[in-house]
Formats: C-alpha cells, structure tokens, sequence
C-alpha cells in the first residue's frame, strides 16, 4: 500500500504539532508507514493478512493493533478502508476456521508450532 492524500495530510498536521520536535516527528512518520509498507498484504480474495512478528504469521489480537492507528484515515482514504475490511474478512475467516487458535499462516502451508486435531 503506498502512501495516500489522507496520510500526508495527517503527516502535515502532525509535523505542525511536533515543530522544534523533528526527530519525534521523523519517528512518528516512520512508525506510521511501517505496518501499511512492509506488513500488510492484499490477497486475491480482497481480505488482508498482517505479517505481526518476527515470524510470517497472522496474530489475531497484534494485527487488531497494528491496524488500529489507520482507522482515524478510514473516512477519507477508500484503500485504508478496504485494508480495515479486508482484515476483518480475514480475522473472521479464522475464527470460523478455528476458534481457539490465536495465529495462522496466510495459507495452510503446515508450519506451525504443534499440530492440532
């Protein structure tokens, strides 16, 4: 996902809150595009799988928060909103397929911790 209208607006605003602050401001920007530029993924199906740690997997809980900050954009940015919906569609997808498991691979590849019946 690449950067939107909507973000650089809510960049500028924060910029103006954080002057003489620069290197908050550069951490904030940086922490911000992280998640949305190297964690998020758009499957085919329309639904969004989010890498949460330092393994390929989707945590139900950490990506609810690492998508949290984005949903003052949703309003304005359509593809922000769509990532949102999309994790929901995915989130729900889960639950349904197991409901006690906390993590899953973006496919059924069998890397897991241990296996379950």
């Amino acid at each position: 996902m690449e950067t939107s209208k909507a973000i650089e607006e809510l960049f500028e605003t924060v910029k103006q809150k954080l002057t003489g602050m620069e290197k908050v401001y550069m951490a904030f920007e940086k922490c911000f595009l992280n998640t949305i530029t190297t964690t998020v993924k758009r499957l085919d199906d329309g639904s969004s799988y989010v890498i949460t740690g330092d393994i390929p997997a989707m945590w139900l809980r950490d990506s609810t928060c690492q998508i949290r900050p984005y949903l003052v954009l949703a309003k304005k940015d359509l593809a922000i909103a769509q990532m949102i919906k999309g994790l929901i569609h995915r989130q729900f997808k889960y639950i349904r397929l197991d409901p006690y498991a906390n993590a899953f691979n973006e496919s059924a590849n069998g890397h897991c911790w241990e296996q379950d019946e």
